[in-house]
């Protein structure tokens, strides 16, 4: 099938489920109520303001900056050094940190597999 008519389709099949929902059924309104819930406190709360602080990064850092410490063949001792000081000052939950991490590795930032395995 083609992405042509996925997206209608996710679009019709949502508006059918709505559509269809029996919204007197107590258990319904309880899911309604703890979706909506979960979009205030851990969506607006958290993912939000990690989106902004990802773009930060992005802009504020420079390439050079990154490299530097975070590069694949750096010091893995100075590369963790700086990765949990960074993990500490942008204490976020595990979903928020992926487009933190994204930010980074755009910028150039390797992922160093083993602390004792140097080349």
């Amino acid at each position: 099938m083609s992405r042509e008519w996925k997206i209608p389709g996710a679009l019709v099949a949502i508006f059918v489920v709505a559509y269809t929902l029996p919204l007197g059924n107590p258990k319904i309104q309880e899911a309604f109520r703890l979706l909506q819930w979960y979009a205030r406190n851990h969506t607006l709360a958290c993912v939000v303001p990690v989106l902004f602080i990802a773009g930060a990064v992005i802009t504020f850092l420079s390439q050079n900056t990154v490299m530097r410490y975070l590069r694949p063949k750096s010091n893995p001792v100075i590369a963790y050094a700086v990765a949990s000081v960074s993990g500490c000052i942008l204490a976020v939950c595990s979903c928020s940190v992926l487009p933190i991490f994204a930010g980074i590795y755009k910028l150039g930032a390797g992922i160093v597999k083993n602390i004792n395995r140097r080349k």
